[in-house]
């Protein structure tokens, strides 16, 4: 964040520069020149973002020094997962850890949407061959659908949906469709039992919480019965089992994670949001 505020020139590559990425409208800083790069929005360069990257570095011409060390150490600071152990449940930055292991460097990552995205988009490292594919407006229900339709398209290599309970509830039927086709897809739940972006929003702005909770659902017998493998994980030891058997075993299978209510964001928890805010 230091560094985009402090950019005189900012090239915005393939994305928009909505609430998420300006965090909540404070980035870029005032008189920044903006350049964006790809088919979003007004102005800039509208092109495919990797060929204008391309002809970017071809370009010849004087370079200016600068010492990114101190941007480099900062990113990966930032990106790195925590160590610390959760107490209700497996802590969302180990499955996103764990996934990073097992998954193929060509492997297609799909996401819904939800809070628990804000922990794959943090502490996942793409390999330059790693394809994602992701909702741009916000709507839960997408990871599955889609990963099924690049398991078929693409079933050499592995495609994984990260999806949290409540999205999965929603669309998680289409793992019937890969069964049905022989698409070798994972499914991987981050399952805390509550709509969890909801649930921030409610304890930030009003100190409470109301209609967030989802039942204690057994994915895994859900899954079977949709004849899926399926492995139930609730502590961050059967993670890399799971994992393991889940990413080889080339046949749709489903990743159930009991994950720590309390966590909410990388950064905050739900009880201290809830504390913030006098009832």
């Amino acid at each position: 964040m230091d560094a985009v505020a402090g950019a005189d020139l900012l090239l915005v590559v393939g994305t928009r520069l909505d609430e998420v990425t300006t965090q909540r409208y404070r980035l870029p800083a005032r008189g920044s020149e903006v350049v964006p790069i790809g088919r979003y929005g007004t102005g800039g360069i509208d092109a495919d973002p990797a060929d204008v990257l391309a002809a970017l570095a071809r370009r010849g011409g004087p370079a200016r020094p600068v010492d990114w060390t101190s941007v480099h150490a900062a990113v990966d600071a930032w990106s790195t997962p925590p160590t610390g152990n959760a107490d209700g449940g497996v802590h969302p930055a180990a499955v996103i850890a764990a996934l990073h292991r097992h998954l193929p460097h060509d492997g297609i990552v799909t996401n819904d949407a939800g809070n628990f995205a804000a922990f794959l988009h943090r502490y996942w490292r793409f390999p330059a061959t790693t394809t994602q594919l992701a909702p741009v407006n916000g709507a839960m229900g997408y990871a599955v659908p889609s990963a099924v339709a690049a398991a078929v398209a693409a079933p050499e290599r592995t495609a994984v949906a990260v999806v949290g309970d409540g999205g999965v509830l929603m669309t998680g039927q289409e793992i019937e469709t890969a069964v049905r086709l022989g698409a070798p897809l994972v499914v991987l739940v981050l399952q805390n039992g509550m709509y969890g972006t909801i649930a921030m929003h409610q304890a930030r702005d009003l100190g409470r919480t109301s209609g967030v909770d989802i039942g204690s659902v057994d994915l895994v017998r859900w899954a079977e019965g949709l004849g899926a493998a399926a492995y139930g994980v609730t502590e961050a030891g059967q993670l890399d089992d799971a994992l393991h058997r889940a990413v080889t075993g080339r046949r749709p299978a489903v990743v159930a994670v009991r994950t720590d209510p309390d966590i909410i964001t990388p950064t905050a928890t739900l009880a201290g949001l809830l504390e913030r805010v006098p009832v």
